[in-house]
Formats: C-alpha cells, structure tokens, sequence
C-alpha cells in the first residue's frame, strides 16, 4: 500500500467484491483499481481459520495483484536482486556501528582495490579523514552517498 500511495496518491477502488467460499472457508476478493481512468484488475484469496485475517489478506493481495498487474506497480518485489538490495538496507539502518563500518569497508576493498585497505586508505576512497570513521553518523553519511541508506 505505500508503494501505491507513492505511485498513485490519487487511485481508487471500483467493482470490489468479497466473500467467504466453501466448506474450507477460502477468503476471496476481486476489484479494479483505477489510476487515471486506467484500470488494473485483481484478484487475492486466503485459507485461514481466522476469517476477518483471511478476508484482510485476500483484499490486500487483489490491491497488490492489481497495482502488478494493471500497472506494475511493485514489480521490483519480484525481483531477487531488489530484495537482496532492500534486506541490505534494513540491516543497515538498524545495525551496530561494527555493521555500518563493515559495509564501509566493503565498499571501500571495491573502490581501492585492496583486499584489506587500511582505515586511512578507506577513509580516503571516501574523501574522508582516518578518524572521522569512529563516529557511526559519518560512517551512515558515507552508505547514504553510496545509496544504501
């Protein structure tokens, strides 16, 4: 949902219909969803013994399947490299120093091509001064530079 409002702040829902099916009570929603007159069609169920859980879920997956489908919209989600990239980041961005440094590091071995470059050769590949890498914002400065937070 925040990729969409992201992607289209001005989307609306049209022809969504839900519903409870079966002797396994499957949730099932379909809808279209509009974005600028265009419409994307989708579709999402649920098996869960929770039924209010299990209709939530179909509904979230025909929105998801919709905004894909329709629009690609959240396409990057199926892409491997894009979660590799995207776990990366929330390691980072809740990481100890000792995980921001290491990314530094790494990055720095890419730049200098250096197997192990010294805290001075690092702290040059990023135009920076040997010390400032002890404080955990220069070295956050440094990843967002680099696009990775």
């Amino acid at each position: 949902m925040e990729r969409l409002l992201e992607a289209a702040p001005g989307y609306s829902i049209e022809n969504a219909s839900a519903y409870i099916t079966g002797p396994n009570d499957v949730a099932v929603a379909s809808l279209e969803l509009v974005i600028d007159g265009k419409r994307g069609f989708g579709v999402g169920s649920m098996k869960n013994p929770d039924l209010d859980m299990a209709l939530k879920t179909a509904v979230s997956e025909a929105i998801k399947n919709a905004a894909k489908n329709g629009f690609g919209v959240g396409l990057e989600l199926w892409d491997e490299e894009y979660r590799k990239t995207l776990d990366s980041k929330r390691a980072l961005i809740g990481g100890s120093e000792a995980a921001l440094k290491r990314e530094v590091f790494r990055i720095a071995r890419d730049k200098t091509g250096l197997d192990k470059p010294t805290g001075a050769q690092v702290a040059k590949a990023f135009g920076r001064k040997a010390g400032e890498l002890a404080d955990p914002a220069v070295l956050r400065e440094i990843l967002e530079g680099e696009g990775l937070l």
